[in-house]
């Protein structure tokens, strides 16, 4: 039960990388770019690593409340449906790989990648294009994770907007949102 459909992510994003090249479109248009330097885009994507747990600390328990508040949502579902994985480390463990795949690789292929390219491209491919891009793609990616409730899916939001201005910052690539993710 924790990974439901999850399959579906990496068959999309399969899907996208093959309709690109039946195009003959290069995959680093969504930010495949070929990997040159493994070092730098560890570092890039801790930062953004960072920044994103920073805020869970220093913002989510300022706006949860607020949220909840207002939608009188659990604030803890997403604790609940991965509570299996509390304290089991086999689970945890066996768990990992499918996370980074389906996380790390499909979820930053799919939104970070090809919603928001696609995104910038509609709005014109300008300055504002791709900032109003990295604030739209994180809603299917919030509404993707709609199992946590609308606390968790505010949360998954603006992780995913931290995410696409890090892949902005760091001159369009996904490789630092994919190890971001992954971590």
């Amino acid at each position: 039960p924790l990974i439901p459909f999850s399959y579906l992510t990496l068959v999309l994003a399969g899907t996208i990388m093959w309709w690109m090249k039946a195009r003959k479109e290069p995959l680093s248009n969504i930010g495949l770019i070929p990997p040159k330097r493994w070092l730098l885009y560890l570092g890039q994507g801790f930062l953004i690593f960072v920044v994103s747990i920073s805020f869970d600390i220093f913002v989510h328990p300022i706006i949860n409340p607020i949220i909840q508040s207002l939608t009188g949502a659990d604030p803890h579902l997403a604790e609940r449906h991965f509570a299996a994985v509390k304290g089991n480390l086999s689970l945890f463990l066996y768990l990992l790989p499918f996370a980074w795949l389906i996380g790390g690789f499909g979820e930053e292929v799919i939104n970070r990648g090809f919603v928001m390219t696609r995104i910038a491209q509609i709005l014109g491919e300008g300055r504002a294009a791709w900032i109003a891009a990295a604030l739209l793609q994180s809603i299917p990616f919030a509404r993707g994770h709609g199992y946590q409730g609308p606390v968790g899916m505010i949360d998954v939001y603006l992780s995913g907007v931290i995410s696409g201005f890090g892949v902005l910052i760091f001159r369009r690539t996904l490789w630092p949102a994919m190890i971001a993710h992954g971590l």
